[in-house]
């Protein structure tokens, strides 16, 4: 069971308060209200950025059904807190977050109430990274605030040779609350396992689950919509999928791609938890071979050299919960517009969403 909990948020900073949805973050819900400047406009920037020496709190109260009241396990889930916080459920501190690039699983196992509330207290990064750096200094960029490399935190926010320092604060992706019964998968991993181009290709899939009580079933269906395997996962190690469809590079060939299903049951055949991936059959190394200035370093897609056309993808937005799906969607599809064939995902920026590596796949991109 899986309930949302994006919207009905309070943002108080001081005195004022705001009503507002996830993603959100202060210089959003700030520009949502029209209680700050375009931070974008001239030399906004300089009385935008010292808005983040002051903490700000996000609220909510939400309703836990009897359903997920009883259920053996129940997590809180924020897909991504910006950045350094003190969660607090029915008035208990139940977390305190320091890294914006991960994902923050609460056990809440039993502190839940028919009626809740949830606070995220998030503090700021300018005191912090300016008290860390004062008892020691590292470097960084000319252009950014001094101390940024000390906190886990998308650095492109404290300033960079083509934006501006706004260091913002929120809750930059969905926040849920997950109810489960016996078991639950963690984790799916899917790697091909031998050297493509083959008539064959042995597919590894790891599944993690959180017991050892659950049955995993899985299913494989080719491009065409054909089921390929279904089952339990062969003792060999690998599945066998023979006349593979292979992923090409666009340019190459096509991008077909292969659906891989996992599901736990229990031992009257019920679905206890289930995950769907997709995934494309190739094999991409690097080519060292040796030319008369040393070694290249060149792609290789399924035994075929790959000349290099692309660019860094940065954040569309500094404020990243002004971010949207489709305008990166249309960006990647620029990008193929453009005779793109790769895209870098720079450092100072953030780890896009699953859905970003599945159209870049969907688009013949080498991520």
């Amino acid at each position: 069971m899986r309930t949302i909990l994006n919207a009905n948020w309070i943002m108080k900073d001081g005195n004022n308060a705001y009503l507002c949805a996830v993603p959100c973050s202060l210089y959003k819900v700030l520009l949502d209200n029209n209680a700050i400047p375009d931070p974008y406009y001239r030399e906004n920037e300089y009385i935008s950025t010292d808005l983040c020496r002051n903490d700000v709190t996000f609220s909510r109260e939400f309703d836990a059904s009897s359903e997920v009241l009883s259920a053996d396990m129940q997590y809180l889930i924020f897909h991504g807190i910006d950045t350094l916080s003190e969660v607090y459920l029915n008035g208990e501190k139940i977390a305190e977050t320091d890294n914006m690039h991960r994902i923050w699983e609460l056990d809440v196992t039993g502190r839940l109430r028919e009626h809740n509330t949830l606070e995220v207290r998030i503090r700021s990064p300018i005191n912090y990274i300016e008290a860390e750096n004062e008892k020691r200094p590292v470097w960084g960029v000319g252009e950014c605030m001094k101390g940024y490399p000390h906190l886990r935190k998308a650095h492109c926010m404290f300033g960079w040779d083509w934006g501006p320092n706004l260091p913002d604060m929120g809750i930059w992706r969905d926040v849920e609350l997950c109810a489960y019964n016996a078991d639950r998968i963690k984790s799916v991993y899917c790697e091909v396992r031998n050297e493509l181009p083959s008539d064959i290709a042995e597919l590894f899939i790891s599944a993690e689950s959180t017991t050892e009580n659950a049955e995993a079933i899985y299913t494989i269906t080719d491009p065409n919509g054909a089921v390929i395997f279904n089952g339990k996962y062969p003792e060999s190690g690998n599945i066998i999928i023979e006349n593979p469809h292979l992923w090409w590079v666009r340019g190459l060939g096509g991008q077909p791609l292969y659906t891989v299903t996992v599901e736990l049951r229990d031992k009257g055949g019920n679905v206890l938890d289930s995950c769907t991936k997709r995934i494309g059959l190739r094999t991409l190394v690097i080519s060292k071979d040796k030319d008369e200035w040393g070694e290249e370093f060149c792609f290789k897609c399924n035994g075929v050299k790959v000349f290099a056309m692309g660019a860094n993808y940065i954040p569309e937005d500094q404020i990243v919960t002004r971010m949207t799906k489709e305008k990166t969607v249309r960006l990647l599809e620029d990008c193929v517009e453009a005779n793109f064939n790769f895209i870098r995902v720079w450092g100072g920026g953030i780890y896009p969403a699953d859905w970003f590596y599945d159209k870049c796949d969907e688009l013949g991109l080498i991520v």
